[in-house]
């Protein structure tokens, strides 16, 4: 079984932070040269949105996109509306974001899930931030979400098992 290392957790901070720009780009990223040095790990991003991150610990793969990910978990609720900007799925988590959502949306989203037995166990706001945290037992939940300067809401949902 796959167990998390220090190593691995490290380096999946630092990969994630540029995870976009080396899954989006098809040519040799110094960037991608110098985690490697850093790290010792070891870094493959194949021009498609994929990002493989290899330790002597284990493996871990990055995908990002635009399209929501074949293996989501079906059981979380996504915004009907708006436009899924960027999906970005690492080691069993997924991060779905999404611009231009009503406010509606959102709380269709958060009535789905309490429908389907989600219990809210974090809550916070700031100013036009917020973001509440679910749990069913097999799933946990973020909904993070901020108001873009044309009054639609950008929203991210993070599902972790």
């Amino acid at each position: 079984m796959f167990r998390r290392s220090r190593t691995i957790a490290a380096s999946a901070t630092i990969v994630t932070v540029f995870a976009a720009s080396l899954a989006l780009s098809s040519c040799a990223n110094p960037v991608e040269q110098f985690i490697e040095d850093q790290t010792g790990v070891s870094i493959d991003s194949d021009g498609d949105g994929n990002v493989t991150v290899e330790s002597e610990d284990g493996e871990m793969t990055i995908t990002a996109g635009t399209e929501v990910p074949d293996d989501f978990p079906g059981e979380v609720p996504l915004p009907s509306t708006g436009t899924l900007e960027s999906s970005l799925a690492m080691s069993g988590t997924w991060n779905l974001t999404y611009s231009g959502v009503d406010e509606s949306t959102l709380d269709s989203v958060v009535g789905a899930l309490e429908g389907a037995g989600f219990t809210r166990t974090y809550d916070m706001t700031a100013g036009d931030y917020a973001q509440s945290t679910w749990d069913d037992g097999a799933w946990t939940v973020s909904l993070v979400w901020d108001r873009s300067s044309d009054g639609a809401l950008n929203v991210s949902v993070v599902a972790t098992p």
